[in-house]
């Protein structure tokens, strides 16, 4: 980052910013908003790596007990936003992406017969993702259950997480399309899922986003500070009884899991009939 930050500093200050807001708190985010050049960088006071020094204005949040959503909005008020009512969660899709997403699925499915459940394994750390098997056992047991399909969504990093469920599936009814996407027409594909399973990362609030059902599956990370609020959406998590943080998220169990992902299944399928 040291290396960009004169010519990042230079593309930022040619759009004279006048206000720069921190959300991220760390060290590099700090440096950013400084490279900014704009005269009000505002930031959480509670941010680490010394991070506060590139602030000229600093907000205190709870940021123990405040879900994350909320606490930026406290930031975006500092910069003189209204934000009441909470505005929903949005992520922009263009045409191009719908297509793009539509053509993905109707590859898999020519017939729209099927629902289908997104089953997204990574999440950027690995004691934040749950094994990669027991997304094929939970794709087994839910195909058994409900008849549901399943397809695999990530980078193309991701392709051997994929392949470890695919491993650990029974039959045809889960097809991968790891790395088929970007991050625009990612949320284009959810839109059309009836219900997302994945860790604490970014797609599982694109999810959340484009109205897909949302499971959330947490490990070492609070779910009330980072997971889904609406009543739509649910989490399985082992955060309470979390000892070690490198290794708990193996504890939630695939019973508990299961059980989550066939009460979503249930409630979505009744709210849309």
């Amino acid at each position: 980052m040291f290396k960009a930050y004169g010519p990042m500093s230079r593309e930022l200050r040619a759009e004279k910013y006048d206000t720069a807001i921190d959300l991220q708190g760390l060290l590099k985010s700090g440096l950013v908003s400084l490279a900014s050049g704009a005269k009000t960088r505002i930031g959480p006071s509670e941010a680490r790596e010394m991070a506060t020094v590139f602030y000229t204005q600093k907000v205190a949040r709870q940021i123990k007990t405040m879900h994350v959503i909320p606490g930026y909005l406290e930031l975006a008020k500092a910069a003189g936003g209204v934000v009441s009512p909470e505005p929903p969660m949005f992520m922009p899709t263009s045409e191009a992406d719908n297509a793009h997403a539509k053509s993905l699925l109707n590859e898999i499915d020519p017939t729209g017969a099927h629902r289908w459940v997104v089953l997204n394994p990574s999440a950027g750390k690995p004691n934040k993702m749950w094994p990669a098997e027991r997304f094929g056992e939970l794709a087994n047991r839910l195909q058994a259950a409900t008849g549901v399909r399943c397809f695999i969504t990530g980078v193309p990093a991701d392709m051997p997480l994929a392949e470890r469920i695919l491993s650990s599936v029974k039959g045809d009814y889960v097809v991968n399309l790891t790395g088929r996407t970007n991050l625009n027409q990612l949320a284009s594909l959810l839109r059309l899922a009836t219900m997302f399973v994945g860790g604490d990362t970014g797609p599982m609030h694109i999810a959340q986003s484009v109205g897909t059902p949302t499971l959330a599956l947490f490990g070492p990370t609070n779910p009330a500070i980072l997971g889904p609020r609406d009543a739509m959406h649910a989490t399985a998590s082992i955060f309470e009884s979390c000892r070690d943080e490198n290794m708990c998220i193996e504890d939630l169990s695939l019973d508990v899991v299961t059980e989550k992902a066939l009460e979503l299944l249930s409630r979505s399928s009744s709210s849309s009939s």
